[in-house]
């Protein structure tokens, strides 16, 4: 659900973090051109400087249309394929329009590129020197980016393509970013023929397939492709890999703070229509009918209706949704519709073939929604979260109960004593001023990502015997908030952190200088990334199918890594990594709680 921010490029940036530089490239050889099946584009070159290689250059190629502009009729339909053709080279130097959405301030100054409805653009950074033919034989590993933003606000453009070229594509790999429809344009649904909804989600199954067709004429190998997102983005790619239309066309995934396993990242059915009904009556939708219930007829009049309008109309933010804090849910997502979601997503799973994952959450989740809310946590807003866990306790209890398939044991059943309990909620603890802000950041951490993480773990290992590295985020510097900070009970890493020490840009909205632990965070995450992305394995190793490692073909950042990220397994689904300047393994959380209270949370999903 997170968003990030980036300054704008000026052509030329500076190695302030310890990263190369990176220059625009002139000189006399053409462009670099690549071949597409709609025909050529042309993109430009980026030289890296500061490395000990001084003629590498990297390869840019943005703004590449991967399906038809989604206007006019086609407002609310799925993506339909690219039908036109050239011959002469396609410019493709600029970024192209974010999808609709809600600005915020900074936006509007940093991003300098404007909104439109004709949204549906790739682009693709590449490195311009050639693969080791003994490591990458049939071209670069692919890594397809994405964005979060509560399916509401983001787009590829905030990840600017040259920190892009000096944070992931130097360590070999060609890195896609994606855009899709958004809010009300891409999640809108009828419920019936008129608008099935997911059209965000077809979005980026067609930019998947866009990839899986024509990454090998930028250098990519089609068959090695890790898909990554964050938040929205996670989830996003978590439904991707276990959808029967879309699992074939990649071989890996990140997913940084969501999976398909939370309680935010598909919506009800019924809840969704509902939500979209009286968003049409507020922008003046008149019914005919007087039933609650609305015909075929009537949903084909407000598709019309809805056609007819500005596409402005439909802009949605995130910022003080309280829907996100009351409900702890995001009101427009992806539904299971019976096609790209064609049943329950613990049946998908079951269904989806193994897949090697790295899997991870920041150590404090809930910071940035309550920022975002404008929560303050005090013991009333803890009251309320007690109120919203016995809630969703007890429709856990009553969904287990009555599922035919899953009946819930009575080892999972948690009362609200127990609750109460595991979170050392007592009389006095309500007196500590700060013992009451942790709790209520570490309720909102847990029933927003913490203990759909666990599930996430436990399901890949018990149902498809996957390979998972699971990681907790807990690097942060406090400058890198310090827009937020007035809004946070405390500080720390939160929703989102892990984005700066990837992409290297300013998430939360103020420029911040990097100190030595930053670039060495930076430095380490994107090595195991990238490492993950080729070798499936974020230690450098390449293995054969029995998990038995390759000589030689080490990748040569591992040797700087003095430790070693091991996967989850079955017996052991709390083994994870934690994420600063001395990363570390550790064989088990902080608390049992996630333990005990992860079970009741997958019953409100069957």
């Amino acid at each position: 659900m997170g968003s990030a921010s980036s300054s704008k490029n000026n052509g030329s940036l500076s190695s302030e973090n310890g990263l190369p530089f990176i220059r625009r490239f002139r000189s006399a050889e053409p462009p670099p051109i690549a071949q597409t099946s709609n025909g050529p584009v042309e993109g430009k070159r980026l030289r890296i400087t500061g490395t000990s290689e001084p003629n590498k250059y990297v390869n840019v190629f943005l703004g590449i249309p991967f399906a038809k502009p989604p206007i006019g009729e086609l407002r609310f339909k799925k993506p339909e394929p690219l039908d036109v053709t050239w011959s002469a080279p396609l410019p493709a130097k600029r970024y192209k329009s974010r999808a609709i959405q809600k600005d915020f301030v900074w936006d509007r100054m940093e991003l300098m590129v404007g909104k439109s409805e004709d949204c549906l653009y790739l682009n693709v950074i590449a490195p311009g020197w050639q693969p080791d033919p003994n490591t990458f034989p049939k071209g670069f590993a692919v890594m397809v980016y994405i964005h979060g933003g509560g399916f509401v606000i983001d787009s590829a453009v905030k990840y600017d393509y040259t920190r892009i070229a000096r944070t992931l594509v130097r360590h070999d790999v060609v890195v896609v970013t994606i855009q899709y429809r958004l809010g009300f344009l891409g999640y809108f649904s009828t419920g019936d023929d008129n608008c099935p909804g997911n059209c965000g989600l077809w979005d980026q199954l067609m930019a998947l397939k866009w990839v899986k067709n024509n990454i090998a004429n930028f250098g990519g190998n089609p068959e090695n492709i890790t898909v990554f997102g964050q938040s929205a983005g996670a989830a996003s790619t978590d439904l991707l890999s276990i959808s029967p239309l879309s699992r074939d066309l990649f071989q890996q995934v990140i997913l940084m703070g969501g999976s398909a396993e939370t309680i935010w990242a598909v919506s009800s059915k019924e809840l969704l229509i509902e939500y979209c009904r009286q968003k049409a009556l507020s922008l003046g939708f008149q019914r005919t009918g007087q039933s609650a219930e609305w015909s075929p007829e009537e949903n084909s009049d407000l598709m019309k209706f809805l056609r007819s309008l500005p596409a402005a109309k439909f802009e949605m933010t995130m910022i003080g949704d309280r829907i996100i804090i009351e409900e702890m849910r995001v009101p427009l997502t992806p539904i299971i519709d019976g096609e790209i979601l064609p049943k329950s997503i613990s049946e998908l799973r079951k269904e989806a073939p193994p897949i090697r994952a790295m899997a991870g959450v920041t150590k404090h989740e809930g910071l940035l929604f309550l920022a975002l809310g404008f929560q303050r946590t005090n013991t009333k807003f803890l009251t309320y979260c007690e109120q919203r866990a016995s809630e969703l306790l007890e429709k856990s209890k009553e969904r287990g109960n009555v599922n035919e398939v899953i009946q819930m044991p009575l080892t999972d059943t948690i009362t609200m004593a127990t609750f109460r309990d595991l979170y050392g909620l007592t009389d006095l603890m309500r007196k500590d001023k700060k013992a009451v802000q942790y709790a209520c950041v570490t309720i909102m951490s847990d029933l927003i990502n913490n203990l759909s993480l666990q599930n996430y773990c436990d399901k890949m290992s018990q149902y498809t015997k996957s390979t998972v590295y699971r990681y907790i985020f807990e690097h942060f510097n406090p400058s890198s908030s310090r827009a937020l900070n007035p809004l946070l009970p405390f500080i720390g890493a939160t929703h989102c952190t892990e984005l700066i020490y990837i992409f290297d840009i300013n998430v939360f909205v103020t420029p911040w200088r990097r100190n030595s632990a930053d670039r060495r965070v930076l430095d380490l995450t994107t090595r195991m990334w990238t490492n993950f992305a080729k070798f499936g394995d974020p230690n450098g190793r390449k293995c054969d199918n029995n998990n038995n490692e390759i000589p030689n073909v080490n990748d040569k950042n591992a040797r700087n890594m003095d430790f070693c990220w091991e996967p989850v397994s079955e017996d052991s689904l709390e083994r994870h990594l934690v994420i600063n300047e001395k990363p570390r393994m550790c064989e088990n959380l902080e608390s049992k709680r996630i333990e005990r209270l992860a079970p009741s949370l997958e019953y409100l999903l069957q």
